[in-house]
């Protein structure tokens, strides 16, 4: 049996209202969808503002003050604080802890001199803050007597200092230099 559309729906009355209500049920759908993608857009920007607003930038200030010193230190230039995850010294491609450890390990004493009841070594550690514009002792060196300052240059410039470091928000950087700059 064939039906005929035209018969079905002749009796069928399309009310105005009842149109006028469905388009604005579409519209009222299609502005609240464009809503919620704009403002979860500009949450995602403003997230990502916050957390460069709040960024840390690490440096490496070192300071060869004589035959019978050194200092090392760590500059923070950023906005926010940076959380100390690892330092390490590298040196002939390995890492070590400290310039303590690579004078004991390398017989390195005619260069270094260090006298270790003087010198310290990683005065901030692991977990450690270093707040914005701050800056922290990593090492403060003194020799037993006065070194060759060549030769201790020279070995600067073999070493450097690797510190991974971590933002607000969790994300870690790296931050890797000669100790000679």
């Amino acid at each position: 049996m064939k039906l005929n559309l035209i018969f079905l729906f002749s009796d069928f009355e399309i009310d105005k209202s009842f149109v006028v209500s469905i388009c604005a049920i579409v519209v009222s759908i299609a502005g609240i969808t464009i809503g919620l993608y704009y403002n979860w857009k500009n949450l995602k920007n403003t997230i990502e503002h916050n957390k460069k607003s709040v960024e840390p930038l690490v440096t490496l200030s070192a300071e060869v003050r004589d035959e019978k010193g050194h200092r090392l230190s760590l500059r923070n230039f950023g906005l926010g604080p940076a959380v100390l995850n690892s330092i390490d010294f590298v040196y002939e491609d390995k890492n070590y802890k400290s310039l303590i450890e690579i004078q004991t390990i390398h017989y390195l004493e005619s260069v270094l001199a260090m006298d270790e009841k003087l010198s310290q070594s990683k005065i901030i550690i692991r977990g450690g803050v270093i707040g914005s514009g701050e800056t922290s002792l990593v090492h403060k060196l003194i020799f037993k007597e006065e070194i060759k300052l060549d030769s201790f240059l020279n070995f600067l410039r073999k070493t450097k200092i690797k510190v991974e470091y971590s933002n607000l928000y969790g994300d870690t950087k790296v931050f890797e230099q000669s100790l000679m700059i």
